[in-house]
């Protein structure tokens, strides 16, 4: 999953821009390229997804996959962003949103699990990318808060 996981990342990240900055600019689309900590069990994280814009809402289905040793995690999410009033450079929002976990240790039993997003984020417009910080509150059996840095392009 791992391996599979960065391809995917570096497909975004290299070959989607031009694609998102044309015709996604059209319709509200933008991809994402974020990385952080999982704050729980101190593990770094890469993440990407997509969100929608659609007036102050966003619509925004990602992957993250956790570097843990031993073993495969990664969730995945459809969130929702509010977007509140901010000065013309920078955006601003809270959201929620739900959670799917996979836990795939490599002793041991796998699980899976479900939960809730919670998540507030700041962000600046300097095209083409946009860089921004996200926390989130994962609330699940396996709780997790998780710090993020990233780029909308």
């Amino acid at each position: 999953m791992r391996h599979i996981f960065i391809m995917i990342s570096g497909f975004l990240f290299v070959l989607f821009p031009g694609l998102i900055s044309s015709a996604g600019a059209q319709i509200g689309l933008d991809a994402t390229l974020r990385a952080g900590y999982y704050t729980e069990h101190h593990d770094v994280f890469l993440g990407t997804g997509l969100k929608l814009n659609i007036t102050t809402i966003s619509i925004s289905p990602n992957l993250e996959y956790v570097f843990i040793n031993n073993g495969d995690f990664y969730t995945l999410n459809l969130d929702g962003h509010l977007n509140l009033l901010s000065p013309p450079a920078t955006s601003l929002w809270i959201g929620l949103g739900l959670a799917r976990l996979y836990l795939n240790p490599d002793a041991g039993t796998s699980t899976r699990e479900s939960g809730m997003n919670l998540l507030a984020g700041f962000g600046l417009k300097m095209f083409p990318l946009r860089p921004y910080i996200q926390g989130k509150y994962i609330i699940a059996d396996n709780a997790q808060f998780v710090i993020g840095v990233g780029i909308y392009f």
